[in-house]
């Protein structure tokens, strides 16, 4: 398991086996939180530039993936304004 963590330690989540992370450094090169082992772990990283060979060669894959990072993103957008919300509503 691993935590995903602001700069001050704040804990955004908590990310078990089978779960990736990272994949915002696919849209912007500023990171947004840290991630840190909380068990052992194994990652497999995909450096960018393999990335970027492979949508060129796989160019209707790469779009696919794109497409499902911005819904994940649309998503967690989503979530996060509802707590906004709920949170100035107190």
């Amino acid at each position: 398991m691993v935590s995903v963590k602001l700069a001050d330690g704040v804990r955004l989540a908590t990310l078990v086996p089978g779960m990736a992370f990272g994949e915002m450094a696919l849209v912007d090169s500023h990171r947004a939180a840290d991630v840190w082992a909380d068990t052992a772990v194994r990652c497999i990283e995909l450096s960018l530039e393999k990335f970027y060979a492979f949508r060129e060669k796989y160019p209707q894959t790469g779009e696919r993936i794109m497409r499902n990072l911005a819904k994940l993103l649309a998503r967690r957008l989503s979530r996060a304004n509802t707590r906004i919300d709920l949170l100035s509503a107190s």
